[in-house]
């Protein structure tokens, strides 16, 4: 029997309110149901009933009674995500990060898993190891595998999410790859799962929980080895419409020194590395050497001082001449690379110059989403984001 018009759009509505509420405590509690209702434009009985819900499915637990801001006399009781309500899978895999990890529902990483290979660019073996991780992640820390709502890859490169498909990661040595078909493969249990670009990831990220939090227009560059990037409009990723997220490390740019290189080895992690040779074969190796100078800059070490601000410099350039085509709210420095101050620092500083003439400016920061934590809470809190919370 057909379900009437009228019975569709209330359930309609019901899902969609029912997704606000816990889109809000998850992104933005503890918040107590008053406030929620305010934010929302929903009645408090509205809130009431779908908190209800929410508790009795696990979901959303009450914290203990609070002062109510502003109303004397009165107290709160404060709603939270219930992290006991289930747990995702993260995976990050790029040249110089190859990591899973296993979350609550809260973000908090449970467990995390470094799969060190010397070079990811066996797609099958690297996908296979990975999947092997996840697995074992589960199978160490949860007794019912029920409990994963699902999972999120991130991949350097250029990605097709619907399709899950790998089209090209040039830094990977990956064309054409099934990511998500051989992922799930491998696991060997069924689990929603999601395959996006590294930028286009660490943007919405971002977006959702780090430094572009409430706003809507974006400018992300992830600096790895080599540089990608992810322009958010109105808060969508415009790479949707055909725009490839690895393309900006091999444009040809002409440096401060007046050479013309690939801007990967202008402005990327390639320009840090010591020169007098060329840079280890092997990925990891790389990413050790990377590291190693990010170290040292930070120790006071005067060449890779040199360097790291040479290349933020460049990068801030970069940002400068970006910034009049796509009109961001905010540009982040993502990646290895964003947890030196010197880099970000060099690329705010030249960014504002460049810019002084214009009249244009920029808001040039570090991410809060690839720091210490090696980049573990950008996939996992996708995860949430569209297996809680339902937005893709």
């Amino acid at each position: 029997m057909a379900v009437p018009e009228r019975n569709r759009t209330h359930a309609g509505m019901g899902l969609r309110n029912r997704r606000a509420v816990l889109g809000e405590v998850a992104l933005s509690g503890p918040l107590p149901r008053v406030d929620i209702a305010g934010r929302l434009g929903l009645t408090h009985a509205t809130i009431s009933r779908i908190a209800r819900g929410l508790i009795g499915e696990g979901l959303v637990r009450e914290l203990p009674e609070t002062p109510a801001a502003g109303r004397p006399g009165r107290r709160s009781v404060p709603l939270d995500i219930d992290p006991a309500g289930g747990h995702v899978l993260g995976v990050a895999i790029g040249p110089s990060i190859q990591t899973v990890a296993l979350a609550d529902l809260k973000n908090r990483v449970v467990a995390g898993a470094e799969l060190g290979l010397e070079s990811p660019d066996d797609p099958d073996g690297t996908l296979a190891r990975a999947a092997e991780a996840g697995r074992g992640l589960a199978d160490s820390h949860l007794e019912d595998r029920s409990r994963l709502r699902g999972g999120f890859v991130m991949v350097s490169g250029a990605v097709d999410p619907a399709a899950g498909v790998v089209l090209e990661a040039p830094s990977l040595g990956w064309r054409g790859v099934p990511a998500r078909e051989r992922f799930a493969a491998a696991l060997g249990f069924d689990l929603p799962l999601r395959v996006e670009s590294m930028p286009a990831a660490v943007a919405m990220a971002e977006m959702s929980f780090g430094a572009g939090r409430g706003r809507r227009n974006l400018l992300l560059i992830n600096c790895e080895l080599g540089l990608s990037a992810c322009v958010i409009v109105d808060g969508r990723p415009i790479e949707r419409r055909g725009l490839r997220s690895d393309a900006i490390g091999t444009a040809l740019v002409t440096g401060m020194d007046g050479a013309v290189a690939p801007l990967d080895r202008l402005a990327g992690g390639l320009a840090v590395l010591p020169g007098g040779g060329p840079p280890p074969a092997s990925a990891r190796r790389r990413a050790e050497a990377l590291a190693d100078a990010i170290r040292r800059d930070r120790e006071g070490d005067p060449d890779a001082a040199g360097r790291v601000a040479r290349a933020g410099r460049q990068l801030g350039r970069v940002i400068a001449w970006v910034i009049p085509l796509v009109m961001p709210e905010i540009a982040v420095i993502a990646g290895p690379l964003a947890r030196s101050r010197r880099y970000v620092d060099s690329a705010r500083d030249a960014a504002a110059e460049s810019l002084a003439d214009s009249g244009a400016a920029v808001d040039v920061v570090a991410s809060e989403i690839t720091g210490s934590a090696g980049g573990l809470s950008a996939p996992c809190g996708l995860a949430i984001r569209e297996y809680l919370l339902g937005v893709s």
